[in-house]
């Protein structure tokens, strides 16, 4: 008895990393009704479109069919799946939870509390590739989603990144960004996008622990200003395209979301 109490006690007071950790620190309670709360690592198991991790993930296409597949382990990162593309230029996949014209967020305009969104996730080669991930327009089919909030990194022409970027996109209009200042990389980051009021006119982000960027409604206080928030119904995502003639890919280790203040 005092060997399971003792267990407890260092669970409670050391946590472990990851998931039990966010969880200690009060940034998910999955035993709050009022808190929405979905974790998804990833585990081996099916690549089959709509049975993918534990929510039945969809696969995509992008102008020709991505390989779905998961990838080995390491040991941060428990659980990888891999969206892979053609080699054909302007070909890729998105891989997302919906249900075809419908997303599960419903509008960030009117969110009843707070929300945050947290991805592990490693863009499999840099050059020559064109990525988003985040929160995406569901039922989606072109490397630029005619609605959302995410992190970007493209270096088609007309885009040229170097430095992942925090963008959104409403209706189809100009994607707008702003720059993270993280260089990307192919390694993995925890990106981390999520607002700090109910119905936000700001959105913020951070990568693993730089300091947070953000974007906005007002006409000062983030490096976007006066900018649309869209109002349509969102899917967490991501969506890889081929730049060149090779294959390029995003590796997913993690994904959760959790939005406070339901009444229920």
């Amino acid at each position: 008895m005092h060997i399971i109490l003792f267990a407890l006690f260092f669970l409670i007071v050391f946590p472990y990393t990851g998931m039990a950790q966010i969880i200690s620190r009060g940034e998910i309670d999955p035993s709050k009704p009022g808190d929405f709360v979905f974790v998804e690592e990833f585990l081996p198991g099916s690549n089959t479109s709509q049975a993918i991790g534990a929510y039945g993930w969809l696969g995509r296409t992008i102008g020709g069919a991505p390989t779905l597949g998961y990838t080995a382990s390491t040991a941060s990162s428990y659980g990888v799946f891999r969206l892979l593309t053609s080699i054909v230029t302007g070909q890729g996949g998105i891989l997302v939870l919906d249900n075809g014209p419908v997303g599960f967020v419903l509008n960030l305009n009117t969110l009843p509390g707070a929300f945050d969104v947290w991805m592990r996730i490693a863009v499999f080669n840099i050059a020559n590739s064109r990525a988003r991930f985040g929160l995406i327009a569901a039922n989606g089919s072109t490397v630029q989603p005619v609605d959302g909030v995410f992190l970007r990194h493209d270096t088609a022409t007309g885009f040229e990144d170097t430095n992942f970027m925090l963008c959104r996109r409403a209706g189809s209009d100009t994607e707008a960004c702003v720059d993270t200042t993280v260089a990307a990389d192919t390694l993995f980051h925890t990106f981390h996008i999520y607002s700090i009021s109910a119905n936000p006119t700001t959105i913020y982000a951070t990568i693993d622990t730089s300091s947070p960027v953000c974007l906005t409604t007002a006409g000062t206080g983030c490096g976007l200003v006066s900018t649309t928030i869209p109002t349509a119904s969102l899917s967490t995502g991501g969506i890889i395209v081929t730049d060149t003639i090779a294959a390029r890919a995003l590796d997913f280790d993690f994904f959760g979301m959790r939005i406070r203040g339901l009444t229920r």
